[in-house]
C-alpha cells in the first residue's frame, strides 16, 4: 500500500522557524531533459532513523510502453528480442532512478569508497543491470556470459575513454573512473542495441531505486540538502529539504506525462 504523506514544512532558510505553506511542501515542475513533469513531497517520520532518507519513485498515470530492442537475426544472439531496460515501471514503481545529494554534504563527512567492485554482466547480448552507480575510483567489472564476442565502448566526458574487445570466456574487463560523472554510456559496436549507463559519484550519498521504486540513503548529518533525481528517460528533477538530526524523512518522487497532473 502506498504510504500516506502529510504536509511537511520545508524551511525557506536555515534557522527559520515559521511553518512553510502547503505549497512549499510539494516541489513540482518540469523535469529537465525530458517531456515529463515531476514532484517531490517530503515529510519527517520518527520511525526512520535520524540522518536517513527513504522514499519511492513512481510514475503517475499510464506509463510509456517498453519497446523491443532491434536485435539482428545474424548476430548470434538467440532467443526473442528483449525489451528495452531504459524505462522499467512495475505497478507504478520506477526502476533505476539515481537519487543523490547535489549539495549540502560537507567534505569532512565524505567517506572513502568501498573496496567492493560493481559488476555489469553481458547476458543474451544485453547489459545487466542496465544502470549502475559507484564511487569515483571504485572498481567496475564488466563480465560476459555470452558465446559471442563483444566490445565494450565507454564514452565518458570527464574520464578516460576505452573501447575493448571481450571474447567468449574472457576474464572480466576492469575499469576505474577517477572523476565524478553521471550517465556515462556503455555500448557495443558489434551489437548496437546494447546499452548501459554508469553513474560515478564523488561521495556516498546516493542510491538507485529498486524495481518497486524504493530507495534509501543513510548516514547524513543534520543540515540542508539539495537532491537530484535522475532517470535516463524521465529526466532530472531537483528538490531541497533540511534534516534536523531528530528524525529521518520519507520522500515521494512522482513523475508524470506533462499536463497529466493538471487534468
Amino acid at each position: 500500500m502506498r504510504r500516506a504523506l502529510g504536509a511537511f514544512a520545508l524551511a525557506l532558510s536555515a534557522g527559520c522557524e515559521k511553518p512553510a505553506t502547503p505549497a512549499a511542501a510539494n516541489e513540482r515542475g518540469a523535469a529537465r531533459s525530458s517531456p515529463f513533469t515531476a514532484s517531490a513531497r517530503v515529510q519527517p517520520e520518527p520511525a526512520i532513523p535520524p540522518g536517513e532518507v527513504r522514499g519511492e519513485v513512481r510514475f503517475v498515470g499510464e506509463p510509456p510502453a517498453r519497446r523491443s530492442l532491434a536485435v539482428s537475426a545474424a548476430s548470434g544472439c538467440g532467443g526473442d528480442a528483449p525489451l528495452s531496460d531504459a524505462l522499467v515501471i512495475t505497478s507504478g514503481g520506477v526502476l533505476n532512478t539515481l537519487v543523490h545529494v547535489r549539495s549540502g554534504l560537507a567534505p569532512q563527512f565524505v567517506t572513502p569508497p568501498t573496496a567492493t567492485s560493481v559488476v555489469i554482466d553481458q547476458e543474451n547480448c544485453v547489459y545487466s543491470p542496465h544502470v549502475v552507480a559507484l564511487r569515483a575510483g571504485q572498481l567496475l567489472e564488466i563480465r560476459t556470459n555470452d558465446g559471442v564476442t563483444h566490445n565494450v565502448n565507454a564514452k565518458p566526458a570527464r574520464n578516460e575513454r576505452f573501447n575493448l574487445s571481450q571474447t567468449p570466456g574472457a576474464p572480466p574487463l576492469e575499469a576505474r573512473f577517477e572523476r565524478g560523472e553521471l550517465s556515462i554510456p556503455l555500448s557495443c559496436d558489434i551489437h548496437p542495441w546494447m546499452s548501459a549507463r554508469v553513474h560515478v559519484l564523488e561521495h556516498q550519498a546516493f542510491a538507485l531505486s529498486a524495481a518497486d521504486g524504493s530507495f534509501a540513503i543513510s548516514g547524513l548529518p543534520p543540515g540542508r540538502y539539495r537532491f537530484e533525481a535522475l532517470h535516463e528517460v524521465l529526466g532530472e528533477f531537483e528538490f531541497e529539504f533540511e534534516l534536523d538530526g531528530r528524525a529521518g524523512v520519507f520522500v515521494a518522487l512522482d513523475f508524470a506525462r506533462a499536463g497529466a497532473a493538471d487534468k
